[in-house]
């Protein structure tokens, strides 16, 4: 008997042909609920993907900062890292101030053992690597030399001046990361090193994809200390839960929004049932139970729901297809990601479709609750339609 009954309902929507444009309106509003949703999170997730991994790509996964190690304790860290196949780069990291004529910029320069290699993003060059932003505030070009000063280093010799070293020439590069361009520079270790005259590493970046969790328990045990490792993640803290904030609010709104159709949806069940509600009489009379066709008409809003849902999924997932593999540069050059970027995880797709499907389901079943309390004899009614 159920089943017959979701078929008559089914068939009702198709070929019914009078007042359930609204029901059908909430039926479309609910496909592209479900479509906007998941195009959403899929693009601005893709967005906040980009960030993260262009900053990455400079900063690395994750540091060990060395400080409390000496330099056999951090080589012993640092050549277990490479068994492990690990992408890592020994650095000595510090506080400088970069100057040119009258221009005086604070910068952290990162020391970088070049024998043990390069990140990709570093052209093959042992000259001083700076951002573009910072080399336009410094107003210096390739051939511009630059003093290179240790504010907490002095030379005694000449009346506690700062110590201080030039460059000989620069390289700009654009990483797309405005911190970095604004406030990095790289060059060889030898410079900093005679800068803070210090012959140790202070700082071992991997740029590498690991459990650093599991990893740092191991360095522990390697080295017999607490071994400081900080990943991406927890050195931008403040980043991470500005990007989750942005993602949730979105999300928010986008309910609040899907509210106006749960609205259609209450009224188009509500005319939907005042007009079936003779044929739910014939369906009492050949033997079915009230609670049995409640129960039924709730099942059939449930399925209603989940298939709507369900569609706007299969739509948004090739709608997100095609952007993702034949969408042109629609952005201005002035943006980083001239593509729209998409990135697409199950939790995505699950929030997607159980969001507006609880929506539908909830005032739904509000409709089918409000018809029952009308409807509390079907003799009553029978008499009234027969006068």
């Amino acid at each position: 008997m159920r089943l017959s009954f979701l078929r008559y309902f089914f068939h009702y929507l198709i070929n019914a042909k009078t007042r359930l444009r609204l029901l059908y309106l909430a039926i479309i509003g609910l496909i592209l609920s479900s479509f906007s949703l998941l195009v959403l999170q899929a693009t601005m997730g893709g967005l906040q993907n980009g960030l993260i991994t262009r900053s990455k790509k400079i900063l690395g996964s994750a540091y060990i900062n060395l400080r409390e190690l000496d330099q056999a304790e951090s080589e012993k860290v640092f050549l277990h890292l490479r068994e492990l196949n690990l992408e890592v780069y020994p650095e000595y990291v510090a506080e400088l101030l970069v100057k040119n004529n009258n221009i005086l910029m604070p910068v952290i320069v990162h020391g970088i053992d070049f024998k043990y290699g390069k990140p990709q993003f570093l052209e093959t060059t042992d000259k001083f690597i700076l951002g573009d932003d910072l080399s336009y505030r410094l107003k210096a070009n390739s051939y511009t030399p630059l003093n290179i000063i240790t504010p907490v280093e002095t030379d005694s010799l000449l009346g506690d001046i700062p110590r201080f070293v030039i460059t000989e020439g620069n390289e700009v590069f654009h990483s797309n990361v405005p911190e970095v361009d604004s406030f990095h520079a790289y060059v060889k270790i030898e410079l900093v090193q005679n800068l803070v005259r210090s012959k140790r590493w202070n700082t071992l970046r991997i740029y590498s994809a690991y459990n650093f969790t599991k990893l740092k328990e191991t360095l522990t045990e390697l080295v017999s200390k607490d071994v400081d490792l900080i990943p991406w993640e927890q050195e931008n803290k403040s980043l991470m839960w500005a990007l989750n904030l942005e993602s949730k609010v979105m999300v928010f709104l986008f309910i609040c929004m899907n509210l106006l159709v749960a609205i259609s949806i209450t009224s188009g069940f509500l005319i939907l049932f005042d007009k079936v509600k003779i044929d739910l009489i014939s369906f009492w009379l050949l033997g079915s139970t009230k609670k049995q066709l409640i129960t039924s008409s709730t099942l059939f809003i449930h399925l209603m729901s989940f298939l709507s849902s369900l569609l706007g999924i299969i739509f948004a997932l090739l709608f997100l297809h095609f952007l993702d593999v034949y969408a042109p540069e629609i952005m201005p050059d002035i943006f980083v990601d001239r593509r729209i970027p998409v990135l697409l995880s199950l939790k995505m797709v699950l929030v997607s479709l159980i969001i507006p499907y609880l929506i539908s389901v909830v005032f739904a079943l509000f409709a089918l609750k409000n018809f029952e309390n009308e409807q509390k004899s079907f003799i009553t009614l029978i008499r009234s339609v027969g006068r």
